[in-house]
């Protein structure tokens, strides 16, 4: 499938639910006792970052037909991704994240989802025409946890395959999601071998590859699995991972205020410029693909740089002064 940056149609699949931002930095839920009630959940905050970089997107998924339900959909609506493959879901409500930023690059979540409506999303719900069309299909492995959502996700992905399109997944691993770390294990790898296109972390590498040593194990995820890893590092950078080469990207410095959402930042930029770069993985251009980490580090950067990860995600103007700011500070030095 050739990628056109007017006529491509990425969908993001998954969860959308309310982050409970604690107010005091450094403070550990325990001990929390002010909020700040905040549109998220990874594949919706992907999908608003790239319909603000200039992608065309859809979202798929279930809401609770509740007051956060009808707010995040307005939310995704006015940041321009098309909502018309949302269901809202009479039974169950819509996912709370409570999340507190114990510092830069460490969070403390806990979720209220049992069941939410994102986990009641069924292969019935699925529009299969308009995933025939779609060029990318993102999701992430929240959706994996329920055998109704994760049911409705194979099929969705199958289907987005048979037509010819790609696949993008983040692990995004939630430690307090899965009891069974074994099964957590299987249903990533499963999910894996359906991609063309993973992002993981650090811990994500050590918990799929058995490797302490981060670079061995994402060597060791390359050589099982065909996909092209995308590996998230933090103030460290990103590494792109294949069995085809391996390149570096170092991050940008910023003064962060809130890390959580970077990867979804991350995700969104790099999307977009797989999208606008038309790369195609068949035929893997490196230079591309250093240009891809680079515009992914940048969004990833800016979201952490505001509270709340859909208020920081950036146009696609923001995005190039950002870099061509860059461009000027390498250059004198």
């Amino acid at each position: 499938m050739v990628l056109q940056p007017n006529k491509t149609l990425v969908a993001c699949l998954g969860e959308a639910l309310i982050d409970m931002f604690n107010l005091k930095k450094g403070q550990p839920l325990i001990n929390a006792s002010r909020f700040k009630a905040v549109p998220g959940g990874a594949p919706a905050n992907v999908a608003i970052g790239l319909a603000k970089l200039g992608i065309k997107c859809a979202f798929i998924g279930r809401l609770g037909k509740d007051d956060f339900g009808f707010k995040l959909e307005r939310v995704l609506s006015e940041n321009g991704v098309d909502t018309t493959h949302i269901l809202f879901d009479e039974n169950t409500r819509t996912g709370l994240a409570f999340v507190s930023m114990i510092d830069e690059n460490t969070q403390d979540f806990l979720f209220y989802r049992n069941p939410s409506a994102d986990m009641m999303l069924s292969i019935s719900d699925l529009d299969k025409a308009f995933l025939s069309r779609v060029s990318i299909l993102h999701f992430g492995s929240l959706s994996l946890g329920a055998q109704r959502s994760r049911e409705a996700t194979y099929a969705a992905v199958a289907q987005v395959k048979k037509s010819g399109g790609m696949i993008s997944f983040d692990v995004n691993y939630r430690r307090f999601l899965w009891p069974d770390k074994e099964k957590a294990i299987e249903l990533f790898c499963e999910a894996i071998r359906m991609s063309d296109i993973v992002k993981v972390n650090e811990i994500e590498v050590r918990l799929i590859s058995g490797e302490e040593d981060v670079q061995m194990g994402a060597r060791e995820l390359a050589r099982r699995f065909d996909a092209q890893f995308f590996l998230t590092l933090g103030p460290e950078g990103s590494w792109f991972v294949s069995k085809r080469g391996f390149v570096h990207m170092p991050a940008f410095r910023v003064k962060t205020l809130d890390s959580t959402g970077c990867g979804d930042g991350f995700m969104a930029g790099l999307i977009a410029s797989i999208v606008r770069e038309g790369i195609n993985f068949r035929s893997i251009n490196l230079e591309k693909i250093k240009g891809a980490l680079r515009f992914a580090n940048a969004v990833g950067a800016l979201v952490s740089t505001k509270l709340g990860v859909i208020p920081a995600m950036p146009t696609y103007a923001r995005v190039a002064r950002f870099l061509k700011n860059a461009d000027n500070i390498e250059a004198r030095s």
